[in-house]
């Protein structure tokens, strides 16, 4: 039969003092095939037809019997790629189920998706703030969980500066020290990388992460707040900028 959750699978005969022998890959027994001596243990995402036969010495086999077992299970539900959070301009999220040849059906409006929702096909941009959900699907398989995000996205002002950044990294910040907020300018010399602006304590712990995707000079003003909305102490930070073949790296002060 078919079942989504692993089973163990038991063989009796009513004959006394017989052996029973097995197969699982569909081939007839013999008495050279495996002994049973415990119960079977079918794990998820097996197929097997198992055949058994019992034997006693000096007395005629039994008629083989067979069985056939098709053990699924549930799929893994949906991950996002990169996770839910805030980020600068826009995102592209990828959808990654690790249940092999599910179907992903997502929503950007919030409601639950199912089969009728749309199919991920490939990376979603993302560019005001969304609630992302998505649920995985593969047939005979039990539905997966629904994976649900709020990704808010941070509006990038573009300064109209007639230069081009001579090169990638963090070219300014202002007021620094600063009390409330600093604004902190960054220049994008290559065709629009991905970027991660992460801001550590002098402990090395991050505490606010920002990523995005842009070129040329882009501005933004952090209010001094750590990824759970409160104020930081204050203190050394540093800012380190990185994309995938520049790191920049700057110390700022709050007063």
């Amino acid at each position: 039969g078919h079942y989504t959750s692993p089973q163990y699978v038991v063989i009796s005969c009513p004959t006394f003092y017989t052996q029973i022998r097995y197969t699982m890959n569909g081939t007839e027994p013999s008495q050279t095939s495996s002994l049973y001596t415990a119960p079977i243990n079918l794990s998820t995402n097996s197929n097997y037809t198992i055949k058994a036969k019992a034997y006693r010495t000096d007395w005629i086999p039994s008629p083989t019997v067979s069985a056939h077992f098709y053990i699924t299970g549930t799929v893994s539900t949906p991950i996002f790629d990169p996770p839910a959070g805030m980020y600068m301009g826009e995102v592209q999220v990828s959808l990654i189920c690790h249940t092999s040849n599910a179907n992903i059906h997502y929503t950007l409006d919030g409601s639950t998706p199912d089969e009728s929702s749309p199919q991920y096909a490939g990376p979603i941009t993302i560019t005001e703030d969304t609630t992302l959900k998505a649920i995985a699907f593969k047939t005979d398989w039990t539905t997966s969980g629904v994976a649900e995000g709020l990704f808010e996205i941070i509006p990038v002002s573009n300064p109209d500066d007639t230069q081009a950044p001579l090169f990638t990294g963090i070219h300014n910040v202002y007021p620094n020290p600063f009390a409330d907020a600093i604004t902190i300018r960054i220049g994008i010399k290559e065709p629009n990388p991905q970027y991660q602006l992460n801001i550590y304590n002098l402990k090395g712990q991050r505490v606010h992460q920002y990523v995005g995707k842009a070129k040329g000079f882009q501005d933004y003003r952090w209010d001094g707040r750590d990824a759970s909305g409160k104020k930081v102490p204050a203190g050394i930070y540093f800012l380190r900028m990185q994309t995938p073949t520049q790191t920049s790296i700057k110390k700022i002060v709050r007063q």
